[in-house]
């Protein structure tokens, strides 16, 4: 089943994805070489051009989602760009599981890096919670500041790109969109007024 989902105009520089781990273009470890960003995203064959459309089959795994009665409502569902991150960081699904083909099985992360702290699993409760909806004490100054730190909010949820960028132009660790030395990523959400 094809996994597509607009993430709007597509506008970033993907020479900064070059040379990353998110390049599979380059790894001769992973089968299906297709392209810097046909790995993530529909590419127009004639022109070239990058689609705002995701090039991914849904992921293979079930997810536990993350639980806590610390958070103010229950997770029920990821949004689909957390779900197009964990096509590859569930560890299980293919990279080269393609709009709606199944890939070659041995073609993951589970495989090809064992033991890698990239997988995140099908228990998403050992990781920051994706899918969480802000609760109601976040008003329009609270998202104006997560969004002036450079940070983003999906549908009022955090997704897996609110805190990371995939294209890695921020140039931080961990494909982080902002610094995080003394907790400053973490406590521009995590903090009271």
């Amino acid at each position: 089943m094809a996994f597509l989902a607009s993430i709007g105009t597509v506008t970033a520089d993907y020479q900064s994805i070059v040379g990353t781990t998110h390049d599979l273009s380059t790894n001769p470890a992973v089968t299906g070489n297709v392209g810097v960003c046909t790995y993530c995203h529909e590419v127009n064959e004639e022109s070239g051009e990058v689609s705002d459309q995701l090039n991914r089959s849904k992921p293979i795994s079930t997810f536990k989602l993350y639980e806590s009665a610390a958070l103010d409502r229950k997770i029920t569902v990821l949004g689909s760009v957390s779900l197009h991150c964990l096509s590859c960081h569930d560890g299980a699904t293919p990279f080269d599981a393609l709009s709606g083909s199944n890939g070659t099985e041995s073609n993951n992360m589970n495989t090809l890096y064992p033991g890698s702290s990239a997988i995140m699993g099908n228990d998403l409760n050992n990781h920051h919670p994706v899918g969480a909806i802000f609760s109601d004490k976040y008003d329009s100054e609270k998202f104006a500041t997560i969004a002036n730190a450079g940070l983003k909010v999906y549908d009022n949820r955090l997704e897996c790109p609110s805190c990371h960028d995939v294209h890695g132009e921020s140039g931080f660790a961990g494909f982080l969109r902002i610094d995080n030395t003394v907790s400053s990523l973490c406590l521009t959400c995590h903090i009271d007024k």
